[in-house]
């Protein structure tokens, strides 16, 4: 299965081998930006421009949401999950940490727009990419500022970096076409 979600403000679950829609989820009032599977694939998370996170039950048939995060006053941009933990990025500039399971959350601010976010293998670093031309290496649980890395200019377009499958390096793109590597 794989999921699709954009302008048209509605995610859809699809069957890859028939490519087929298998559910159409609701709720969501601009567009979608990112969406992706959470808890061992039994939700779906997805954020907008109408400033929400939404979960979907992909158990259940119901293709309402079925919790509604809405504690970011601008766009979401990006989520990462690890465990029961949901992390989404907004232009707003901050990071919020949801657990799901316990129905809590945090907040870290970044001061500038968040584009992405991706988490080491080990769940305990966050790489922050942001518009003011920084990404920034953060240990999870303190939000703790460990690095940063510059050099691919800031832009407003929708930079993503990325963490190597090793976590040994730090991949992210420019507006030229380029692609940096830090260690």
């Amino acid at each position: 299965r794989i999921v699709s979600a954009g302008a048209d403000r509605t995610p859809l679950l699809w069957d890859v081998p028939t490519a087929q829609i298998i559910r159409r989820f609701k709720g969501h009032s601009m567009r979608i930006n990112v969406a992706t599977f959470a808890c061992g694939s039994t939700l779906l998370a997805t954020g907008s421009d109408d400033r929400s996170v939404r979960l979907f039950d992909l158990r259940g048939r119901s293709n309402d949401a079925i919790d509604v995060l809405l504690q970011a006053s601008d766009s979401v941009q990006c989520l990462a999950i690890f465990q029961n933990f949901i992390f989404s990025g907004s232009v707003d500039g901050s990071i919020r940490v949801y657990d799901v399971r316990m129905g809590m959350f945090h907040s870290d601010d970044c001061g500038s727009s968040v584009t992405s976010l991706d988490l080491s293998k080990d769940g305990k670093c966050m790489l922050v990419s942001c518009t003011d031309g920084w990404i920034r290496m953060l240990e999870r649980a303190s939000g703790e500022l460990l690095n940063m890395y510059s050099g691919h200019g800031a832009c407003d377009v929708k930079l993503e970096a990325r963490l190597t499958g090793d976590d040994r390096h730090v991949l992210c793109g420019d507006a030229k076409g380029r692609m940096h590597i830090w260690d």
